[in-house]
């Protein structure tokens, strides 16, 4: 049966942009949506059917139940394109499960955040979920390659999965010990070309930069942790004040914002580390460090939190021989993985 949703907003203060039109836009043009609600809404955005979760049917058996990518997998079966959790007030059947937690902005397995308000919690399923692991672990072997000097593969040599079309940002990462030296992030249409895109910048700014690193790339990398990730925008933030950010942008969250075409982040740990345990407070700063002013509820910028997902890590090679010895090349090492 099909709800004519739209819940009417009250209450509602200067610091936030949770508004009608604001929860409209945030909801706007997201497919088949699958509603967990008590309450009668009455916004009906457009390009978006809501259809509300019955007690019984498999997805709501799922949100109660407890297993891992449950209702990213009945989502799937069911051909809902997401899921809108009610903040303020659940139905009586959801009383347990990962509906409590998603109705407190946690991401369950297999969902990633779209919009998070005080009124809405949106997920949609993680398509990115079921890379494979010898996939994901040759991207790491690949990228200290190209970084060494290696030629870059050719899109074809990378398995299917990572060519998919998928709209995604991809980061490498060099690390000594705990600590960053250095990384680069592009996005692109699908896993393999935005990974080529970012081994090659974040080659040329070490080499733009080989002074102040203190070494060259080809020295110093055999002393280097080698990261790829994905970087997911886990849920763009419509309610805007400080209290509200602070509490759904967890510790493994950074921060991000959106502006005239611009997108800047903040990477989790640096989020911890400018905002002194107040992500609201890293947010302010990262506009501001923009020449932005720090005011989180100006209506220019779409405020997001920031999840990074490692695929994988080529550790340093400096006190043991190369164990790709004798040497592959990054066709090779994909050519392996497929």
């Amino acid at each position: 049966m099909l709800v004519s949703l739209g819940y009417v907003v009250s209450n509602v203060g200067l610091e936030s942009l949770d508004t009608r039109e604001g929860l409209r836009r945030g909801l706007a043009r997201r497919g088949r949506v699958a509603v967990v609600s008590a309450r009668a809404w009455t916004i009906v955005p457009d390009g978006t059917e809501f259809v509300p979760v019955v007690p019984g049917t498999a997805l709501a058996n799922a949100l109660r139940s407890e297993l891992d990518d449950g209702v990213g997998a009945a989502l799937r079966s069911a051909r809902y394109d997401a899921l809108l959790v009610d903040p303020g007030d659940l139905p009586a059947w959801a009383s347990r499960g990962p509906v409590i937690a998603l109705s407190r902005f946690v991401s369950a397995p297999g969902l990633v955040g779209r919009y998070l308000s005080r009124d809405a919690a949106l997920y949609i399923p993680d398509t990115l979920s079921g890379i494979p692991r010898n996939h994901r672990e040759a991207l790491a072997l690949v990228a200290r390659r190209m970084l060494a000097g290696e030629r870059p593969p050719r899109v074809q040599s990378f398995p299917a999965g990572l060519r998919a079309v998928e709209h995604v940002e991809v980061m490498v990462l060099l690390r000594s010990g705990p600590r960053p030296r250095l990384w680069r992030s592009a996005r692109g249409s699908s896993i393999a070309r935005a990974f080529l895109t970012a081994v090659r910048v974040a080659k040329t700014r070490w080499h733009e930069r080989e002074t102040a690193m203190g070494a060259p790339l080809s020295e110093a990398l055999r002393r280097l942790h080698v990261e790829v990730a994905l970087l997911q925008d886990d849920g763009e933030l419509g309610t805007r004040t400080e209290a509200f950010i602070d509490r759904v942008v967890g510790q493994e969250h950074g921060v991000a914002y959106e502006h005239k075409g611009a997108w800047r982040y903040r990477l989790p740990e640096a989020t911890r580390e400018q905002g002194q345990g107040r992500p609201s407070r890293a947010l302010s700063q990262l506009l501001l460090d923009h020449g932005l002013p720090g005011q989180l509820s100006r209506p220019d910028i779409r405020p997001y939190r920031l999840r990074v997902r490692t695929l994988s890590v080529s550790p340093p090679i400096a006190d043991k021989p190369d164990p790709l010895a004798p040497p592959e090349s990054p066709d090779e090492v994909l050519g392996h993985a497929d």
